[in-house]
């Protein structure tokens, strides 16, 4: 299993700017991290893997994607992230910043999936959405503080069996591989 998944800045931007604008623009801010933790949760369920592949921790809000989170919460740097999307601390929102992203590395399953999952939890509040993660089993209250999520957990709790586990995080280490060669 990779340590960490190589985040992809351009998917998780375009997904979140489909959420959002499913949502009318604008957001609190754990809305949408907990909307896009559980797109990156079904589409391991349905794919074997994440939409965003960013990292997971538990926070006292919940299981959480923890670039997504530094980025809008930690104002992390995130050149592609903030042309579409704008964070307004003031009021713990994001909004879109006019136009959506363009939809150029989602693929056409992945937008079927971020409507369906908007379909089912688009008319929770952010704190609807934290109260829902805490029954997730993959999220252990860290107390105050943070603890990962580790892959090979989050597998098992969707019904991987061990060896599927381990076949996953090999797949998932040889992209990784795959992709630092081809500059991806």
């Amino acid at each position: 299993m990779p340590d960490t998944l190589t985040f992809n800045e351009q998917k998780a931007t375009e997904a979140a700017a489909l959420l959002l604008n499913l949502k009318g623009g604008r957001s609190d801010y754990w809305w949408i991290i907990k909307m896009l933790y559980l797109v990156d949760r079904e589409a391991f369920k349905r794919w074997e893997r994440p939409v965003t592949y960013d990292f997971y921790e538990s926070l006292p809000y919940g299981p959480v994607l923890m670039t997504v989170y530094n980025i809008i919460v930690k104002n992390a740097p995130s050149v592609f992230w903030k042309r579409y999307i704008g964070t307004l601390p003031k009021y713990s929102e994001v909004q879109l910043n006019g136009s959506p992203a363009p939809i150029r590395k989602l693929s056409r399953a992945e937008t079927e999936l971020l409507s369906e999952l908007f379909e089912e939890f688009g008319h929770f509040s952010g704190g609807d959405l934290v109260k829902y993660t805490h029954t997730l089993p993959e999220w252990h209250d860290p107390h105050g503080s943070a603890i990962p999520i580790d892959l090979a957990e989050l597998l098992q709790v969707l019904g991987y069996r061990p060896e599927d586990i381990k076949r996953i995080e090999s797949e998932l280490k040889e992209e990784e591989v795959l992709d630092s060669v081809l500059g991806r």
